[in-house]
C-alpha cells in the first residue's frame, strides 16, 4: 500500500479523487490506501497530579483528614474537634511532621478527637489503625463510628497498652450499610495522665493496598497506557523523598502549589505499585523548580538503582529489590509561567533544562526525556538551546467552553491543530536541527476547563458536547500522527477529571467514555478521510471523520461525531478497500439526546456506550443527534 510523509496530515490533493456531495446525505470518502504514520497508543494517556480531589479522595481510599496532624487539633482549619481535656501540639518528639496531638486527662476525665460529616459507601466495611504512646494512668483507649443505631464500637483496656510507647492499635468494622451513610469518627481515652495520638487512619475495607477498589476497577477500563505523576504544578515545589518510607511516619505538607495538604501517603513506591496493578507505563516529571539535579539524581537512583547504590539500597529497605521500570521522564513542568514555583527566563531555563538532561543521560543513557515547551516566544528560544539534550517537547492547552455548540465541540480539535501547525513552522524554520533531532509533541496536559465546580477544587462536571470535543480532538491528534507521540488527558480523578468520585461512587465522565471506547476499539494506522468536499487535516462545519487500520489490515474502524441537534444520514464511500457488509457500531450518547445530560458518580449513568451489529450492504448509516459513533467491519480482500 502506499504510505503517505506527513504532508497526508495537512493536504487536500486527494479531495479531487472524489464527486461532488450527494444533494440529500453526507459523504464520507476513506481512502484504505493512503496512510499516515501510526497512531501511538499514548495518545490516549493520563495525567494525576496532588491537586484537589484527584489522588486524594479520587484515587486513595483515605477517608480521614488531617490524619497526621498539620494542622493544631481544634484550630479553625482543623477537621479534628476537641472533647473533655487540655490539648497541647507537642514539637519535642514528633511522630510525623512537626508536632502530635498531646491529650492530658485529669482524675476521671474522657478525652476525645473526632471528625464528623464522613461518608461512608454502602455494602463494604471499614478497616483501619492508629498510633498511640499513653502514659501509665490511661485506662483506655477506644475508637467509635457514631452512625446512629448501627454505630460501632471498639476499645482497648489497660492491660494491652504500652505505658510511654508508641503501639499500633489496628481496628475492622464488617457490619455493612443498605445505602450509604454519614458518621462521626472519635478516638477516645479514658484515665489519668496523657495520651500522644500520632496518626490515624481509616479506609474501606476492599481497598487495595491503600487505593480505592471501586476507582481502579473504572482505571482497568479506561486502560491508558501511560499516566504522567506527579504534576503539574505540584512537582515544581516538591521534594520526591517526602514520599518514601513508613507512609505514617512521612511528614505532612502544605501543597507547595495549591491549597490544601499533601499527607505524603502516595510517593513514588505507591504511584510504581499502581502502575502495575494497571499494567501502565510510568512518566515521572522531576522537580525543576526550587529542585535541582542532585536531587533529581537521587531520585533516579531511588527509582533505577541496583540494590548496591546508595538510594537503590534505600529502595530495597523499603520494600523494593528491583529496579523499577521508567522510560519517560519529564523535565520541569510549564517553567514558563510566572505561577511555577522556580519560574525564570526562558535563556536561563535553557541551561537548567540541559543541565537536568544531560547529567539524567550521562547515568541512564536509554532515558526518554520529555522537555518543556510553550508555542511563541519560548519555543521560538527553548527549541533550538534543548534540541539534541531532550526526546521530546511538551505542550499543554485548557480551553474554555464557548456558549455555541458547534464552536465548543470544535475548540479542543482546533487548539490541537494551533500547536501543531506552530510546530510545522518551527520544522521549516530550523531544518538542519530537526534532521538531527526529530523533536515530537508530548501533549502532556490538555482538556476543557471552565464550569461550575462540584467536585473540590477544579472538580469541573463535564456534559455529553465536552464528550463530542474530546472525540474531536482525539480525530485531530490522530490526524497529525507525525508529529504527536503522546497525549495525557489532564487529569484522570475529579480534578477536570474523566472519572469523578466522591467517597461513596464512582462514574465515568463522557470524556471518560469516549477516551475508554477510542482507546479499545479504534484502529491504530490513521487512514485518509473526508466529509463531503471540507478540507482534509481540521475538523469543518459538519460531522468529524476519522478513520483508521487495525495494525494488521484486518479491519477498518471509521469514527464519526454529529454534534447536531438532529439525525444524520451518512453515505460511507470506501476506496482502496471492500468491506463485510455485517459490521458493529459503538455509540456514546444520551437516551434522550440531550446534549447537557452529564454522568454522576452519585446518580444512574446517563451517558454509556452501546453496542450492537450494522448491516454496511447500503453503505448508509444514521448518526443519532449529538452522538459519537464508531464503526468497526472487516476488510475483504
Amino acid at each position: 500500500m502506499k504510505k503517505l510523509s506527513a504532508s497526508f496530515l495537512l493536504t487536500a490533493a486527494l479531495a479531487v479523487l472524489f464527486a461532488a456531495r450527494a444533494a440529500a446525505q453526507d459523504v464520507v470518502r476513506v481512502d484504505v490506501e493512503h496512510q499516515g504514520p501510526p497512531i501511538s497508543k499514548y495518545i490516549y494517556g493520563q495525567f494525576i497530579e496532588h491537586f484537589g480531589n484527584c489522588v486524594d479522595v479520587g484515587l486513595w481510599a483515605e477517608l480521614l483528614r488531617d490524619r497526621k496532624f498539620f494542622y493544631e487539633a481544634g484550630a479553625k482549619d482543623s477537621p479534628w474537634q476537641i472533647g473533655g481535656a487540655d490539648l497541647s501540639m507537642d514539637e519535642a518528639e514528633p511522630f510525623a511532621g512537626r508536632w502530635t496531638p498531646a491529650l492530658t486527662l485529669k482524675e476521671g476525665q474522657t478525652a476525645s478527637l473526632t471528625q464528623k460529616g464522613l461518608r461512608f459507601r454502602a455494602g463494604v466495611g471499614l478497616v483501619g489503625y492508629l498510633w498511640v504512646r499513653p502514659s501509665q494512668g490511661i485506662t483506655e483507649i477506644s475508637v467509635m463510628l457514631d452512625a446512629g443505631p448501627d454505630g460501632a464500637f471498639t476499645w482497648w483496656p489497660g492491660e494491652q497498652l504500652k505505658p510511654n510507647e508508641y503501639q499500633k492499635l489496628e481496628f475492622h468494622w464488617t457490619g455493612v450499610a443498605a445505602e450509604p451513610f454519614e458518621a462521626s469518627f472519635s478516638v477516645a481515652a479514658e484515665g489519668t495522665g496523657t495520651v500522644h495520638i500520632g496518626c490515624v487512619s481509616l479506609m474501606p475495607a476492599d481497598n487495595v493496598d491503600g487505593m480505592r477498589a471501586d476507582t481502579l476497577a473504572c482505571l482497568k477500563e479506561l486502560d491508558s497506557p501511560v499516566y504522567r505523576w506527579p504534576g503539574g504544578n505540584f512537582v515544581s515545589g516538591y521534594d520526591w523523598k517526602d514520599g518514601i518510607g513508613d507512609r505514617d511516619r512521612r511528614p505532612p505538607r502544605k501543597n507547595p502549589a495549591w491549597p490544601g495538604i499533601e499527607m505524603n501517603d502516595f510517593g513514588i513506591d505507591e504511584f510504581m505499585h499502581f502502575c502495575d496493578l494497571l499494567k501502565t507505563e510510568p512518566y515521572i516529571a522531576v522537580n525543576t523548580g526550587d529542585g535541582q539535579v542532585e536531587n533529581a539524581l537521587q531520585e533516579l537512583e531511588y527509582a533505577l538503582g541496583s540494590p548496591e547504590t546508595p538510594f537503590g539500597k534505600l529502595r530495597a529497605e523499603n520494600g523494593r529489590t528491583r529496579p523499577y521500570a521508567i522510560r519517560f521522564w519529564g523535565i520541569g513542568n510549564e517553567m514558563y509561567g510566572d505561577w511555577q514555583i522556580g519560574h525564570m527566563p526562558v535563556e536561563e531555563y535553557v541551561k537548567k533544562n540541559n543541565a537536568f538532561a544531560d547529567a539524567f543521560h550521562a547515568a541512564y543513557p536509554d532515558l526518554y526525556l520529555i522537555g518543556v515547551g510553550n508555542v511563541g516566544g519560548w519555543d521560538d528560544v527553548f527549541i533550538p538551546g534543548a534540541i539534541g539534550h531532550i526526546d521530546a517537547i511538551s505542550e499543554h492547552f485548557y480551553t474554555g467552553k464557548k456558549k455555541e455548540t458547534l464552536p465548543r465541540v470544535r475548540q479542543v480539535a482546533y487548539e490541537v491543530k494551533r500547536i501543531s501547525d506552530a510546530h510545522d513552522q518551527y520544522r521549516a524554520r530550523w531544518q538542519n536541527l530537526y534532521a538531527e533531532s526529530p523533536l515530537p509533541i508530548a501533549m502532556d496536559e490538555w482538556n476543557y476547563a471552565g464550569g461550575k465546580i462540584i467536585f473540590g477544587l477544579a472538580g469541573i462536571r463535564f456534559d455529553l458536547l465536552d464528550g463530542l470535543g474530546v472525540a474531536e480532538g482525539l480525530h485531530q491528534f490522530f490526524r497529525r500522527s507525525d508529529l504527536y507521540m503522546m497525549a495525557n488527558y489532564a487529569q484522570t480523578l475529579n480534578v477536570l477529571g474523566a472519572i469523578k468520585a466522591t467517597p461513596v461512587g464512582v462514574q465515568f465522565e463522557s470524556t471518560g467514555l469516549v477516551l475508554a471506547l477510542y482507546r479499545k476499539v479504534f484502529g491504530s494506522i490513521p487512514v485518509f478521510s473526508q466529509i463531503n468536499d471540507e478540507p482534509f487535516g481540521l475538523p469543518g462545519t459538519g460531522i468529524d471523520v476519522s478513520a483508521a487500520v487495525t495494525p494488521e489490515g484486518r479491519f477498518l474502524t471509521v469514527a464519526l461525531v454529529n454534534p447536531f441537534a438532529e439525525p444524520k444520514e451518512v453515505r460511507l464511500d470506501l476506496c482502496g478497500a471492500r468491506v463485510h457488509p455485517k459490521g458493529h457500531v459503538w455509540r456514546i450518547t444520551d437516551r434522550e439526546n440531550d446534549p447537557n445530560a452529564y454522568n454522576d458518580p452519585e446518580e444512574p449513568q446517563r451517558i454509556a456506550i452501546s453496542n450492537e451489529s450494522v448491516d454496511l450492504k447500503e453503505g448508509t448509516v444514521t448518526l443519532p443527534p449529538y452522538s459519537v459513533n464508531i464503526y468497526k467491519a472487516e476488510i475483504v480482500r
